[in-house]
């Protein structure tokens, strides 16, 4: 993800495109959307498979992981944030994805049973 963000940061005007494209087209919007969502899903459905992680629809799940990657994205792409905090987001968010908002003691503190979150072009874990 901090790759992600610093290609965001690199092109500022790259989720307004997203979000116009959706006024223009809302096909196209959705299609975009729906490429990445079925890439998420396929590797989700192999992670549960494997015991990775928590079974569950792994579309709904896709669609999560989205949300969340999209709006991290809108937020600190933006100019006034700064780049050097990117290691923060991503620690952050890849807690919030393994852990959710359950408290310390429930699972946060055993490392080993964190998932990889490489969804992207790389192999799950």
């Amino acid at each position: 993800m901090c790759d992600f963000l610093a290609f965001a940061c690199d092109r500022p005007k790259m989720f307004r495109i997203l979000q116009e494209s959706y006024i223009v087209d809302s096909d196209i919007y959705f299609a975009y959307f729906e490429g990445i969502a079925a890439s998420y899903a396929k590797r989700l459905k192999a992670a549960q498979k494997s015991k990775q992680i928590v079974e569950g629809d792994p579309d709904i799940q896709a669609w999560c992981l989205i949300a969340i990657s999209n709006f991290l994205g809108m937020r600190y792409s933006r100019k006034e944030m700064r780049k050097s905090r990117h290691q923060a987001i991503v620690k952050t968010a890849a807690d919030f994805i393994t852990f959710g908002l359950a408290p310390e003691g429930r699972g946060r503190d055993d490392a080993s049973r964190r998932p990889s979150l490489r969804l992207g072009r790389k192999k799950l874990k």
